[in-house]
């Protein structure tokens, strides 16, 4: 049986008068200066479009569903933090040219746990995730990661903040070269799809360093698989106590 199952099967145990906590993921995310955004209405759609298929590509590892909860602001809980970097490297895809923040979080959910909604459920994670997200509005940074593996969220939040800067370095072109040479692992395949030559992706490539962006990226992947491995969710985080019991 799945671990989502598992946690269904938990929830469905709840009666009346009790108490369930469950430490999950939550991701919250905000666009950096949406306000300044002349066309809300298109980045809107843009939001709940990687929403849609983020839902859809990463079931499995969802609590809750990836969905607008105010404004600019888009929240989930996972049950893994395993392709937590598929999902931030989605939202950079379909949200380019806008930047955006990211907070992940590993922490008690208390309230609104049986609507599976990202949009209702509440408890110390959403509050640290938002205290966190208020901190990165006042730095450079774009993302931060509390998992309760100190040394491990460290790494993971350096490499992830240099390699968001880098990517907001390049332009469109190069972004979409360095994606796609990942995917097909061959400059004459990237050049025909793109209509270029040979030689220009080869150039591109060299100067956008992709194989330090190549062996970052798989390190960030490790260390959250690390992470996750440490943490180990499962049914045994669930925490039910009577209301009129332990507080």
């Amino acid at each position: 049986m799945g671990i989502i199952n598992l946690l269904d099967c938990s929830l469905a145990q709840v009666y009346e008068g009790e108490k369930v906590s469950m430490k999950l993921y939550v991701l919250v995310t905000d666009v950096v200066g949406s306000s300044q955004v002349e066309d809300r209405a298109k980045l809107t759609r843009r939001m709940q479009e990687v929403a849609e298929k983020i839902n859809t590509e990463h079931r499995s590892d969802l609590f809750a569903d990836l969905e607008i909860t105010r404004g600019d602001e888009m929240s989930a809980v996972f049950t893994s933090l395993s392709r937590a970097y598929e999902v931030l490297s989605a939202l950079e895809v379909a949200l380019y040219p806008e930047r955006f923040r990211s907070v992940l979080i590993y922490d008690d959910l208390t309230a609104g746990l049986e609507t599976r909604r990202s949009a209702v459920i509440d408890g110390p994670g959403f509050y640290q995730a938002h205290e966190k997200m208020s901190q990165l509005k006042k730095s450079k940074k774009t993302f931060a990661l509390v998992s309760g593996q100190s040394e491990l969220d460290e790494a993971a939040e350096v490499l992830v903040n240099l390699l968001q800067w880098r990517w907001n370095e390049m332009t469109k072109l190069q972004r979409r070269i360095v994606r796609l040479y990942q995917t097909e692992k061959n400059q004459q395949k990237v050049a025909e799809i793109l209509g270029k030559s040979q030689q220009q992706i080869s150039h591109s490539l060299i100067a956008t360093k992709w194989e330090l962006i190549n062996s970052s990226e798989g390190a960030i992947r490790h260390l959250l698989e690390l992470i996750d491995r440490r943490n180990a969710t499962s049914p045994a985080h669930i925490d039910t106590r009577t209301a009129m019991g332990q507080s």
